[in-house]
């Protein structure tokens, strides 16, 4: 596993585990711990939820994978939907969040969409209290241009250290802009969906059924555009500065430290755990 850095955080392993199915009604408890179980022995430290997500059932269900493992200090990353984006509900709903989750800290907390309703003062406010309550580590956002990302930084007076967007083969956007700048604010460009739901990981079913939607522009950026065996090809139209940036859970452009991945059944902190491997 390789890790990144960013200024408010810990290193952050570049590969992380999205945890929105955990908020289906049907997904199964034990998958999920041993879902987080296996994250851990390969290296990852950087877990992705949301309040939204199952009304905060993904946030319990984590929060129960890492408690059952002994660990506090992973990078857990939560959201705040901004249905009411004032201050003092912010905090409340962070607090809330960090209660489900049973960690000391919300490592990373973002701010889930923009909302043009509420001046970006008043929402960044509510993230700079939590903050100083302990509540969360790190601010963040999701779904920000860069333009928005910058303004939301101006408004909470220091570094807005992530920004979660949709970044995959078939979305390519973020590299123009987004991952530059971060790489030069020593901040973090998460990449939602980088698989596209599994489009371009061999479900040829999916891109059929995106194509038989009103999906054809998209579709057609895949080489041969039936299935996704042709993804290679577009690999191949990519710069190949860019080949690196592509899939990644996480990049910061810098901070790359190569670690074995911890063995299984190893107790303790994911920083011990790692500490040992490179004794």
């Amino acid at each position: 596993m390789q890790y990144v850095t960013a200024d408010g955080l810990p290193p952050v392993s570049k590969i992380g585990l999205g945890t929105m199915r955990f908020g289906e009604k049907t997904f199964d408890p034990g998958l999920a711990r041993d879902l987080v179980r296996r994250a851990l022995e390969l290296g990852i430290t950087h877990f992705d939820t949301a309040e939204a997500y199952g009304w905060g059932r993904s946030e319990r269900l984590l929060g129960e994978a890492l408690a059952a493992e002994g660990v506090t200090d992973a990078v857990v990353t939560s959201k705040y939907g901004p249905l009411l984006p004032l201050p003092a509900v912010i905090e409340r709903h962070a607090r809330a969040s960090r209660g489900r989750l049973a960690l000391p800290q919300i490592r990373l907390y973002l701010l889930h969409m923009p909302n043009p309703l509420f001046p970006r003062r008043v929402i960044m406010r509510g993230f700079g209290r939590a903050q100083e309550a302990g509540v969360i580590g790190a601010a963040g956002v999701s779904n920000h241009s860069l333009s928005q990302w910058q303004a939301a930084e101006a408004a909470l007076g220091h570094p807005v250290a992530a920004n979660e967007v949709l970044l995959n083969l078939l979305h390519r956007g973020p590299l123009d802009d987004l991952v530059p700048w971060a790489a030069r604010h020593r901040r973090l460009v998460i990449t939602a969906s980088p698989l596209g739901q599994g489009m371009l990981a061999g479900r040829a079913h999916l891109i059929d059924a995106a194509l038989a939607d009103d999906g054809r522009e998209a579709g057609q950026r895949v080489a041969g555009v039936g299935h996704p065996v042709a993804v290679v090809g577009v690999l191949g139209e990519v710069p190949a500065h860019q080949h690196r940036q592509l899939g990644r859970a996480e990049d910061a452009g810098r901070g790359r430290v190569p670690v074995r991945a911890p063995r299984a059944g190893r107790p303790g902190t994911v920083q011990d755990r790692n500490a040992r491997l490179l004794e």
